[in-house]
């Protein structure tokens, strides 16, 4: 599998284990502390592509590739905070298609990334 089928496999795989893990856990009593916090799970994804990018080793692909995951399963919350789109929620309609459309956009995207 080339690098680049490798990322996608790996980013498309971190969003729906998120999704499935958060789904699972969202009405919890262990997740509701952090429902309010504002910490975001597209921080963790920006400091693992940063890091991968930094500290280039055998994984760095796949730290990338899953910081890449995490950042575009939040990526409407990017709209947000920029004031681009009012607040949206996460379970949404619109979070979704946002999550594939930009999905899709890093698909054709990925070859510009060196390796």
């Amino acid at each position: 599998m080339n690098k680049k089928n490798t990322a996608i496999l790996i980013s498309g795989l971190t969003i729906l284990f998120t999704k499935l893990i958060l789904f699972i856990v969202w009405n919890t009593k262990t997740m509701s502390p952090y429902l309010t916090d504002k910490w975001h799970h597209m921080y963790t994804g920006i400091i693992f592509m940063i890091l991968a990018r930094l500290w280039k080793n055998r994984l760095s692909l796949a730290i990338f590739s899953i910081g890449l995951g995490l950042f575009l399963d939040e990526f409407v919350h990017l709209l947000h905070l920029l004031h681009i789109v009012g607040q949206v929620d996460y379970w949404s309609i619109p979070s979704y298609i946002t999550t594939i459309i930009i999905f899709i956009v890093f698909y054709f995207f990925v070859d510009t990334v060196k390796w």
